[in-house]
C-alpha cells in the first residue's frame, strides 16, 4: 500500500454511532498516521482528532516539525492485524482495541537522502477512546503500545 496516497473515508464517518463504525473510525485514524508523515497533509488527521486529544496533538507537532525540517517519511505502512470494539456510553462513547504491524521507514531531505531510519516491522496495540459529539466521530485519544521484542 502506498502511504502517500489518502486512506479511503470510510462509510461509517457519515452514519450514526455504532461499535462497527467506531472501529471504522479507529482504523481509519491509524491509517492517517503513515500519510501525515509521509505528505505533510494534516487536514484529515485534523478533522478527526478532537480538541483534547493530546496523541493527536502530538503527531500534528511531529509532522510540523519534520516539514520545517524539508523532511518526510517514506515507507511505515500500518497493517492491522485484529480489532474489537464496545460501547462504553450508549450512543457516545466507545473504546477500540486495535493490534497493527507497521512497516520500517525512513526520514529523507528534499534530495531523497535518509536522515534517520525507523526499522521494522514493530508491532502495537492501540487503545482508541472515539466519541460521538455533535453529530460527528472524534478520537477523543490513543494509547500506543508496542508489543514486546517489536
Amino acid at each position: 500500500m502506498d502511504v502517500t496516497v489518502k486512506p479511503e473515508r470510510p462509510a461509517a464517518l457519515d452514519e450514526p454511532p455504532s461499535v462497527e463504525g467506531a472501529v471504522a473510525v479507529a482504523k481509519y485514524f491509524l491509517a492517517l498516521y503513515p500519510y501525515a508523515f509521509a505528505t505533510g497533509d494534516l487536514e484529515p488527521w485534523d478533522a478527526l482528532g478532537h480538541p483534547k486529544c493530546l496523541y493527536c496533538a502530538n503527531v500534528r507537532t511531529e509532522v510540523q516539525d519534520q516539514l520545517a525540517q524539508g523532511l518526510h517519511d517514506v515507507g511505515g505502512e500500518a497493517v492491522v492485524q485484529s480489532a474489537s470494539g464496545a460501547e462504553v456510553s450508549p450512543g457516545a462513547f466507545y473504546k477500540v482495541d486495535i493490534d497493527l504491524t507497521q512497516s520500517a521507514s525512513r526520514s529523507v531531505n528534499a534530495a531523497g537522502e535518509t536522515v534517520e531510519e525507523y526499522p521494522g516491522p514493530h508491532a502495537f496495540h492501540f487503545d482508541i477512546a472515539a466519541v460521538w459529539e455533535e453529530g460527528r466521530w472524534a478520537i477523543r485519544e490513543a494509547t500506543p503500545t508496542r508489543a514486546p521484542g517489536s
